[in-house]
Parts: C-alpha cells; sequence; structure tokens
C-alpha cells in the first residue's frame, strides 16, 4: 500500500481531498502527536509559576513540570520556549 493509500484510508475521501487541494505537490513533516497547545500553554504557565518561587532553579521547575506532565524535561524545555499562544 502507498502512502497515498494509508492517508487516504486513515483520514477518509473529504479531508485527504482537502489536503491534496492545501498541499498537493508539497513535501510535508507529519508529527508523531496532534499538537496540543491548551496542554503547552498550561506547561508554560506552570513552569512561569515555579520558576518565580525564590527556593527554585530553572532545572528543578523543568523537571517539576516534566514530572507532572509525563514529558521529557527536554521537551518541556522545547515547549516553553515557544512563545503563548492565544486559545
Amino acid at each position: 500500500m502507498t502512502e497515498s493509500q494509508r492517508l487516504l484510508e486513515c483520514l477518509g475521501h473529504s479531508a485527504m481531498h482537502r489536503l491534496c487541494n492545501e498541499f498537493g505537490g508539497v513535501t510535508l513533516y507529519v508529527p508523531k502527536r496532534v499538537p496540543n497547545p491548551l496542554r503547552d500553554n498550561t506547561i508554560r504557565v506552570r513552569f512561569s509559576e515555579s520558576i518565580k518561587r525564590p527556593e527554585t532553579t530553572c532545572m528543578s521547575s523543568y523537571r517539576a513540570v516534566a514530572g507532572e506532565f509525563g514529558l521529557s524535561v527536554r521537551r518541556v524545555q522545547e515547549i516553553v520556549a515557544v512563545p503563548v499562544e492565544a486559545i
């Protein structure tokens, strides 16, 4: 089965048609996970709150937030590096 056939099977005809109209001929990167801007903004807020405490360091804040959300410290750092999105 080709990648196009797999996409059609996953998305259905209507969504595949929209995808082709919008991005036909373009090479796309497909992330492993669906973006979750609400969760990411919550992570940014939690990190900001944590770092304001006098007893915490940057790394301890990253670790605390990573543990709370079940993510790696590196992933939390990547999320925090992106500005907050309006939802």
